[in-house]
């Protein structure tokens, strides 16, 4: 399903992100890990820049939610799983 960037939040430690689905008044909500930023080298611009997201609801199991997108500053499709959870929100 394709999914918008609805809105993001931050703590400490993790940024939440809250997907609206494009065909319904549906959102999903996924935390990632700000280390993890570093890791994958993305920066909360590279969120914001994408057109859409697609959310694998196959691949999206137990407290995980695969995320797809485009990051057009490093020029790729980012796969990413993030979790459905965070106990600092």
């Amino acid at each position: 399903m394709l999914y918008d960037l609805d809105d993001i939040g931050q703590s400490d430690v993790y940024v939440k992100l809250v997907f609206r689905r494009q065909d319904a008044n549906k959102r999903r909500t996924a935390f990632l890990k700000k280390q993890s930023l570093k890791k994958w080298k993305l920066k909360l611009d590279d969120f914001f820049e994408a057109p859409s997201f697609v959310i694998d609801m196959e691949d999206s199991l137990g407290e995980a939610l695969r995320v797809d997108f485009i990051c057009a500053r490093l020029g790729k499709i980012i796969r990413i799983k993030m979790s459905k959870t965070c106990d600092e929100f």
